[in-house]
């Protein structure tokens, strides 16, 4: 579906009826790596997946910060008449972005999924390589990111072909709209202090295997937010809703069935 909003048109998938559940892509991904996921949601969640600014089929801009896209999320929202306390998810930087969303919106966030997803800021080392990334995209395209994640963004368990058409996706993305969500997650804010404010329902996941955002730090965070469950993802690393659907979807059916329909 497209939908026009004061920050441009949007595409994303609304499917079912109920509570909302939204879902936020990684980078540099779009909404298609919730399709396996969402036809295993449970009945009574209307399952709301957009592209997030810059990737997929979403606007694109030269620039934009964390906080644009956790703005252009709920002007989404809005444009749909979803205006109810929501189930916010994200993975990665759709995580990063569910914490820009809870310091703004929380008034509107009735739980929060943190899929393997980190809330530190970039080290200065770590915003200077962000934006050579960026660089690099813009020059020859977000093959770039999909050849650095080689090795890193799933377990080794998973099949080859599927890891294969992941990275073919990765290189399709908008290379504009892709070196701007690099250099956004380069100036992204320090939400460790964060974890501390959040009194919602929280799940944790994360794959046993992810070498990007590693299960220890999944259980810091666990640690840190007194409201929240964790939930190890066996044989996935980085990208459980894609390397294990099903039992990522389990994990997150269980949480949402705290919530009377």
């Amino acid at each position: 579906m497209r939908i026009q909003t004061p920050m441009g048109d949007f595409t994303f998938d609304d499917t079912g009826q109920g509570r909302p559940l939204v879902l936020l892509h990684g980078f540099p991904i779009d909404r298609s790596m919730w399709w396996p996921v969402t036809p295993l949601i449970r009945d009574g969640w209307r399952v709301i997946a957009p592209d997030l600014l810059g990737l997929g089929e979403s606007p694109v801009r030269e620039q934009c910060s964390i906080a644009d896209l956790a703005d252009a999320v709920f002007a989404v929202l809005d444009a749909i008449g979803v205006r109810d306390n929501i189930v916010l998810g994200g993975l990665s930087m759709g995580g990063i972005v569910c914490f820009d969303a809870w310091r703004r919106y929380a008034h509107r966030i009735a739980a929060l999924l943190l899929i393997d997803t980190r809330p530190n800021a970039e080290t200065a080392e770590g915003r200077a390589a962000r934006y050579s990334v960026a660089q690099s995209v813009e020059k020859d395209g977000p093959k770039i990111v999909a050849d650095s994640m080689r090795g890193r963004l799933f377990a080794p368990s998973t099949p080859a072909a599927l890891q294969e058409e992941w990275f073919s996706r990765i290189a399709a993305q908008p290379r504009v709209g892709a070196a701007a969500c690099a250099r956004a997650l380069g100036d992204r804010a320090d939400s460790w202090p964060t974890l501390a404010t959040i009194n919602v329902p929280t799940l944790i996941i994360v794959g046993d295997q992810d070498a990007i955002t590693p299960p220890d730090l999944a259980k810091e965070m666990h640690a840190k937010i007194a409201a929240s469950r964790l939930a190890i993802i066996k044989d996935a690393g980085h990208m459980p809703p894609v390397e294990q659907p099903s039992a990522t979807a389990d994990a997150i059916n269980a949480f949402l069935g705290q919530f009377p329909g």
